[in-house]
C-alpha cells in the first residue's frame, strides 16, 4: 500500500494538471447532472416497520382517497380582537372555499353530501332497541358535560368544514386533506393553497400561518458552515504558519464535499431524499477532508524541515506514509456510517450512504488531488524563513510532550494493551444484555405526522390551550406500544 501510494503521489506531483483537470471534469459532470435533473427533496420521513406506518400503508392500499397528506393553517387575530366578526368570517370563508375548490384537495362537504345520499337510499334498518338507546342517552345528558375550550366556526348557523375556533375567538385552526401525499402533489398545488389563505391578511388584520407541509423544503445549509470554515482557516494558519499550506486542506475538503453532496442532489429525482440528508455528509465531509489533507501536508513539511528533502520527494513520502493512515481512517469512518443501515430506517440509511460516499471521495481527493496541488505549489510549501528557523533549531533538538508520550507507550506496550482491553471490555458489558427488540421502539420515536404545524403556529395555537392539532406525534407507553394523542 505504501509503495503504491508513494508512486501515486510522485506521479501526481510531476503531472499535476492531469489529476486537476480530471477532478474538475468530475465536478463539471456533477454540476451538469444537477442542472438537468434538478433538485428534489422532501420533508416526509417514513419509518418502515412501525405499527403506525403499517396502518398508513394499508390505508393507502385499500382506501387511497383517505390516505392523502394532511395540512393545516392557523389564523390569529390582533391582540384583544376576535376572528368571528362578520368581515373576518367572510374573508376566512372565501379563503377556505378557494382551498376546497383546488384540485387534489378533499372537500368534506361534497363527501358528506354523497354519504347522506347513500344513507337515505339504504336506511331500512329495524328500530328495535330505540327506547333503550333513548333512555341511555337521557341518562348521559343528565350528567354534567365539560365543554371543550374550542368549537366549530359557524356561518349562518352552519359549521365551516375543517375549521375550529377558540372560545375567545383569538385563534382558529383550519385542517384539510389532500387526495395524495404531499410528495406526490404536482408543482404549484401547495403554493396555490398558501396564496389562497394569504388573501385573508389583506386589510383584515388576520395572520395566516401555514404548516411546514405547505412550504417548499429548505436545505438546512447556511452561514454556520461558513463560520466553521473561517474558524478552521484561522486555526490552520496559526498551526502551520503559512497561508498556502493552510489553504490546501480547505480546498480539498470543499472539493470532496462539493462532488459528494452535489452528486447526491443530482440523483435526488430518482431516489427519495429528505432535506436533512446532506447535513451529515456536509459535516463529516468537511471534517475528514480538512483532517486528511492536513495529515499529508503536515507530514511533507516535517520531512522538509527534519530531513531537508526536496518538496517533490517529501510529498511522495508523505502520501506513502500519512496517505496510508488517511486510507484506513477513511475506511473506518465509512464502516461506522454504514452501521446506521442496521436500524432499517430509510431516510437514516440514505443519510449514512451519502455521508459514506462523501468520505470516500474525500479520501480519493486527498490522495490524488492534494499531491497535484502540492506539485503546483512546489518549494513554496515551506517559506525560506521557516526553513532557516528549522535549521537553527536542528543542533538543539528538544522533543516535546508528544515524543515522550509515544516513547512511554512503546516501552510499556503490554501493560497499556491490557489496560485498554480491560476498559473497552468493561464498557462493552451492556451489549450482552442488549434487547434487539428495542429497534422498532427506536423507529417509533422517530414517527412524525405529515400534517405537522410550524413551531410558530404551534406556539400560537397552544398559548391558551384552546386549539390543538388533531395529529400529534406518537408516544411510547411502558409496554412499548405506540398511542396517538388527540
Amino acid at each position: 500500500m505504501s509503495t503504491f501510494l508513494y508512486k501515486l503521489g510522485k506521479k501526481a506531483y510531476d503531472k499535476p494538471w492531469y489529476f486537476i483537470m480530471g477532478w474538475i471534469v468530475i465536478l463539471g459532470i456533477v454540476i451538469a447532472l444537477l442542472g438537468i435533473n434538478g433538485l428534489s427533496v422532501s420533508s416526509e420521513m417514513k419509518i418502515e416497520g412501525t405499527e403506525s406506518q403499517k396502518v398508513l400503508d394499508k390505508l393507502e392500499k385499500e382506501l387511497p382517497e383517505a390516505s392523502g397528506g394532511q395540512s393545516s393553517v392557523v389564523f390569529t387575530a390582533p391582540e384583544g380582537e376576535r376572528l368571528d366578526t362578520p368581515e373576518r368570517v367572510t374573508a376566512i370563508s372565501e379563503a377556505i372555499n378557494k382551498v376546497y375548490s383546488l384540485d387534489y384537495v378533499i372537500n368534506p362537504a361534497e363527501l358528506a353530501a354523497a354519504a347522506a345520499n347513500d344513507a337515505s337510499q339504504g336506511d331500512q334498518q329495524p328500530q328495535a332497541g330505540v327506547t333503550q338507546g333513548t333512555d341511555q342517552a337521557a341518562a348521559q345528558s343528565a350528567a354534567p358535560i365539560e365543554m371543550p375550550p374550542y368549537g366549530p366556526l359557524m356561518v349562518n348557523g352552519v359549521p365551516v368544514p375543517g375549521m375550529l375556533i377558540s372560545n375567545d375567538g383569538s385563534v382558529a385552526l383550519f385542517q384539510f386533506q389532500f387526495t395524495v401525499q404531499q410528495t406526490s402533489l404536482p408543482d404549484g398545488v401547495a403554493d396555490s393553497v398558501v396564496e389562497a389563505v394569504a388573501e385573508v391578511e389583506n386589510g383584515t388584520g388576520i395572520s395566516a400561518l401555514p404548516s411546514d407541509s405547505l412550504k417548499t423544503p429548505e436545505i438546512p445549509i447556511g452561514s454556520n458552515e461558513i463560520y466553521g470554515l473561517i474558524i478552521a482557516a484561522i486555526v490552520l494558519i496559526m498551526t502551520l504558519g503559512s497561508i498556502v499550506a493552510a489553504g490546501l486542506p480547505i480546498v480539498i475538503a470543499l472539493f470532496g464535499v462539493g462532488i459528494g453532496v452535489g452528486g447526491a442532489f443530482a440523483i435526488s429525482s430518482f431516489v427519495t431524499m429528505t432535506s436533512v440528508t446532506p447535513v451529515l455528509a456536509l459535516m463529516v465531509g468537511l471534517a475528514v477532508g480538512i483532517d486528511y489533507a492536513l495529515f499529508i501536508v503536515n507530514r511533507q513539511r516535517r520531512l522538509i524541515f527534519d530531513q531537508e528533502l526536496t518538496a517533490r520527494e517529501a510529498a511522495s513520502r508523505a502520501v506513502g506514509t500519512a496517505g496510508s493512515a488517511v486510507f484506513f481512517a477513511g475506511l473506518t469512518v465509512i464502516i461506522a456510517l454504514c452501521g446506521l443501515l442496521v436500524i432499517g430506517i430509510s431516510f437514516l440509511s440514505m443519510m449514512a450512504l451519502v455521508a459514506a460516499v462523501t468520505v470516500f471521495l474525500n479520501v480519493l481527493v486527498a490522495l490524488t488531488l492534494l499531491p497535484a496541488l502540492l506539485g503546483l505549489v512546489g518549494e513554496r510549501i515551506c517559506s525560506r524563513k521557516a526553513r532557516e528557523k528549522s535549521r537553527s533549531k536542528a543542533a538543539d533538538k528538544q522533543h516535546g510532550i508528544a515524543d515522550g508520550w509515544v516513547k512511554g507507550i512503546v516501552k510499556f506496550r503490554w501493560p497499556v494493551i491490557v489496560v485498554v482491553v480491560a476498559i473497552l471490555g468493561t464498557a462493552a458489558i451492556p451489549v450482552a444484555k442488549w434487547n434487539w427488540v428495542c429497534l422498532p421502539a427506536l423507529q417509533q420515536t422517530w414517527t412524525r405526522p405529515h400534517g405537522r404545524v410550524t413551531r410558530r403556529s404551534r406556539a400560537v395555537s397552544g398559548r391558551d390551550s384552546t386549539v390543538r392539532c388533531s395529529s400529534s406525534p406518537n408516544r411510547m407507553t411502558r409496554q412499548g406500544r405506540s398511542r396517538r394523542r388527540c
